[in-house]
């Protein structure tokens, strides 16, 4: 919970920041528009505009869950300064019977793999990372997936690469699946299609079904 309480209030500190910096632009951009009187140099001041304000729609993500929605947030937010479309779509109250270290285990270590799996892609438009949490039947799933154009190996049942991204799904794969298995659940990971995709299956605790 400690850990949490900083990465909540390190993750304030950004963003009061962040929006004293983006206050400081804003002016200027809105003199700009005011003073331009061609229609088409006023139609690319509102676009730089707009692609100055992408993503703060995310500081307002509510899941349902307190430290799923500080989770996705920063990590949302370190996407976008990669240049990373990142698409959610999470039930948080589907994982609030995890305990809150838990679920930054399973998800902080699903989101960073994936990050640092796709950061270092030179194509913008395959910077793609997908995010599902949601319920099924008596169960919880999560679903993490990445574009991935190398080929998977496994290693005492957990994946590894064979092109120089081993680290990115290694780090803390181990211990996602020590979580998922102490509740009962699973971890699967394989390649479809060009994506990398991670699946924790848990089952939800009986009074809940």
């Amino acid at each position: 919970m400690l850990s949490n309480q900083r990465e909540r209030y390190l993750q304030s500190k950004h963003d009061i920041d962040e929006v004293n910096r983006k206050y400081h632009d804003l002016k200027h951009y809105i003199h700009a528009i005011r003073a331009e009187s061609d229609p088409g140099e006023r139609a690319r001041y509102m676009d730089e505009l707009e692609e100055s304000i992408k993503g703060y729609e995310r500081s307002s993500m509510d899941t349902g869950n307190a430290v799923l929605d500080t989770m996705l947030t920063a990590k949302s937010q370190q996407a976008d300064r990669y240049r990373i479309t990142m698409t959610i779509v999470a039930d948080g109250t589907a994982v609030s019977f995890l305990d809150a270290m838990d679920l930054v285990t399973v998800i902080g270590n699903a989101l960073d793999n994936a990050i640092e799996a796709v950061a270092g892609v030179p194509e913008a438009e395959k910077r793609l990372i997908r995010v599902a949490i949601y319920r099924q039947d008596a169960l919880t799933m999560v679903r993490v997936e990445n574009y991935f154009a190398g080929s998977l190996r496994t290693v005492q049942g957990l994946p590894s690469t064979t092109k120089g991204d081993a680290r990115h799904h290694g780090y803390g794969l181990k211990n996602m699946r020590d979580t998922a298995e102490r509740y009962g659940g699973s971890l699967t990971a394989r390649v479809e299609d060009g994506w990398f995709v991670l699946r924790v299956l848990l089952p939800q605790p009986a009074d809940r079904r």
